[in-house]
């Protein structure tokens, strides 16, 4: 086959085999493309929905956690007038009238007021219409409180069927064990405050509590939509998550469909050995929370579609360039390769040993390669003769040249041998360096994956913190109307204190004018005896005087009608002063029973001020605390805010890294190249050292047999025609 034919063959298999090989490349890299772009949005899809629920979670806790503590605060506040009111039934001696609960009611600021017997049964209350009903009958166990098994029951929230409203109740045993007293207060303002959860844009749709007995009891929703359950109902079979829940408080349930969510999350008691107490419910629009996955979902489709198109104008474009560089290399070779033909022709005739013929002389007029070419073969030729000429001329040297060399190519087979170990120990090195550079560039490339993976955890970390800032102002407002309300119960405690200490005062000087009456009545009683007396001495004179009338007969009857009357007016006077006596010890009996209440009395005010002190105390440290609360809570802000800033930082300097880190690699790779460039060296060197240590051992084979070749080869130039 010509020249021609087999460099265009060559080139029409070349040309295939690429197309081939490009097409299958590009169908793959497409293929991975939008394989790489699948996977990347369903990873991301999956951290965003790990993200959205870790989110519902942490509001769902947040809102339980503030339903616990709002709720013990009006446990607190319910257990202070209750033993407020106790205070007062017990200083009353049990006969608190309604206007004295009333009155009690208004200054606890309770919704209303109870007094039980020890039978459980309400005896005196506010509330319109509760009197005679039994608590014993609403619960049993409130028997614990007559009893001595507890001191203090406070309830979970309860609707209040006739109004609907949510209460709360918190039972307390009366002093001496004479039955139960109750303090109930309304407690609207949770579901005021879940509402403002629900307006607060956290794409909360719809949110309810649900006590042990299935029993929503808030019913919350935006405006414009309607609660998933309504306040007051009771749930059935047909929705058994809140039972299973009670049950089995670890059983959180959380279900996402599109872009909406359901809750269904335990509240628990606070404390070590807190159960759960309520039910959480919220149904949620997630949309929001997605927004960076359709923000992202769309560019990275875009992308990859993108890609796909590059990677078929790509093929286009290198077919075309092939097919184009094809029809170039034809028509080049046809136009080098015509004056071939000259210098086959020139060189047949060398092989037989004819150096006469010269090429064309339109060849060698050329200024191309093909005359330089032309020119070539001329100058070959001539050389050519010139060198038969000059090897008829050394033939003879070369024997004698031949002996010289056999004599040296030992030394030189020796030196051969050197060069060849240490090339070979190059070699080695160059090897080991090849694999040190390979490993540096596979740690550079962990560098690189590590920075990568540093900058999304850097990312996740300034979500976090800007959360993180968000919910500590919102702790700082919360902390703030604390503040505010401890300030105004320190004053109404002070007022009360104040108003204690009057009563006080006041009691003191009516014990003391209660004392001084108890005085004027002995002296009462004693005036009394000596009135008897005057009247028992009376008696006896009118005795007398009757006796002495007898005596005087007709003469004394006058004075003895004097004397009867005298001795009637003495008995009635004794009769009327032990009449009096009595009177007066009763009194007496009286006055010191109220003196005595009135210490007593005296003694329960001293209680109420240290009782009144002691919550004033209270007051004072929990405002104090909650000072530095607020206080800390603010520099826990700030060090946030700090952090937000170090993280941009942190961040900014991840990217640097990653952009020196990639110019690392680039020069590790050309580092790489270079090695392989001098690995190849070494081992082109190596082999060539091989080579010339055969070459040197057959030289010394073939010097033995130089002598005749240099006798043939005379023979042979002879038959040369040079000219």
């Amino acid at each position: 086959m010509k020249v021609k034919a087999k460099i265009i063959t060559s080139l029409s298999v070349m040309i295939v085999v690429v197309s081939c090989i490009l097409a299958l490349t590009m169908a793959f890299s497409a293929s991975m493309i939008r394989r790489r772009g699948e996977a990347m949005l369903t990873d991301l899809n999956n951290y965003i929905e790990a993200n959205v629920k870790q989110r519902v979670l942490e509001l769902a806790e947040n809102i339980g956690h503030y339903v616990v503590t709002m709720e013990t605060e009006i446990d607190h506040t319910m257990l202070n007038a209750a033993k407020l009111l106790r205070e007062a039934d017990g200083l009353s001696g049990g006969t608190l009238t309604l206007s004295d609960l009333e009155r009690l009611r208004e200054e606890t600021g309770m919704s209303d007021l109870y007094l039980g017997n020890s039978n459980g049964v309400f005896t005196l209350s506010t509330e319109p219409g509760a009197a005679g009903v039994s608590l014993f009958d609403i619960w049993e166990g409130y028997r614990m409180l007559v009893t001595g098994e507890s001191d203090y029951l406070p309830s979970s929230m309860k609707i209040k069927v006739e109004t609907g409203e949510i209460f709360k109740f918190t039972a307390i045993p009366r002093l001496d064990g004479r039955g139960i007293l109750e303090s109930a207060l309304n407690a609207n303002a949770i579901e005021l405050q879940l509402q403002e959860f629900v307006n607060a844009e956290n794409g909360i749709k719809s949110l309810n509590l649900f006590d042990s007995t299935l029993l929503a009891l808030t019913e919350n929703a935006v405006s414009g939509q309607t609660a998933v359950f309504t306040k007051g109902t009771t749930l059935g079979p047909e929705s058994p998550e809140v039972a299973e829940l009670f049950q089995d408080p670890s059983n959180v349930q959380l279900t996402l469909n599109g872009n909406e969510a359901r809750l269904y999350y335990p509240v628990m008691n606070s404390g070590e050995n807190g159960g759960i107490r309520y039910v959480l419910f919220l149904d949620l629009d997630t949309t929001d929370y997605f927004t960076t996955y359709r923000l992202i979902e769309a560019p990275v489709q875009s992308l990859v579609g993108e890609s796909v198109r590059l990677n078929i104008l790509s093929l286009a474009a290198v077919f075309t360039a092939l097919l184009l560089f094809t029809v170039f290399t034809v028509f080049l070779v046809n136009r080098l390769l015509r004056p071939l033909g000259f210098f086959n022709a020139l060189l047949f005739s060398f092989a037989a040993g004819d150096f006469s013929p010269e090429p064309p002389g339109e060849l060698l007029h050329k200024r191309d390669e093909m005359g330089e070419m032309s020119q070539s073969f001329r100058n070959t030729s001539d050389k050519m003769k010139n060198l038969v000429m000059v090897i008829r001329n050394q033939g003879f040297s070369l024997k004698n040249v031949g002996e010289e060399l056999a004599a040296h190519m030992g030394q030189t087979a020796a030196a051969i041998n050197q060069i060849a170990a240490n090339i070979r120990n190059m070699r080695g090195q160059t090897e080991k360096q090849a694999a040190g550079v390979m490993e540096m560039g596979d740690s550079v490339e962990k560098i690189i994956a590590e920075i990568r993976e540093l900058d999304q955890h850097i990312t996740i970390q300034s979500d976090h913190v800007a959360k993180s800032s968000e919910a500590i102002e919102e702790m700082l407002k919360n902390i703030h109307a604390a503040v505010e309300t401890l300030t105004q119960n320190t004053e109404s405690v002070m007022a009360l204190a104040g108003s204690a200490e009057t009563g006080r005062s006041d009691l003191q000087k009516v014990s003391a004018d209660i004392k001084e009456i108890a005085r004027e009545s002995e002296g009462l009683l004693e005036i009394n005896s000596v009135m008897e007396n005057i009247a028992s001495q009376t008696n006896l004179l009118s005795m007398n005087a009757a006796i002495e009338a007898a005596h005087a007969g007709e003469a004394g009857k006058g004075f003895a009608v004097v004397a009867g009357e005298i001795r009637k007016l003495a008995e009635s006077s004794s009769a009327q002063s032990k009449t009096t006596a009595e009177m007066l010890k009763k009194i007496k009996a009286s006055i010191d029973s109220i003196t005595r209440s009135a210490g007593v009395v005296l003694e329960r005010f001293e209680t109420i001020e240290q009782e009144i002190k002691t919550v004033s105390a209270q007051e004072q440290n929990i405002h104090s605390i909650m000072e530095k609360q607020e206080a800390g809570s603010r520099q826990v802000l700030e060090t946030i805010n700090g952090l937000n800033s170090i993280t941009g930082q942190v961040k900014r300097g991840s990217a640097l890294m990653a952009e020196r880190s990639q110019k690392v690699l680039r020069e590790n790779a050309h580092l790489s190249g270079i090695t392989g460039e001098i690995t190849n060296g070494m081992n082109e060197m190596a082999a060539g050292a091989e080579h010339i240590n055969a070459a040197v051992t057959a030289v010394n084979e073939l010097t033995g047999e130089n002598k005749s070749s240099i006798n043939t080869l005379s023979g042979e130039i002879a038959k040369f025609k040079v000219g």
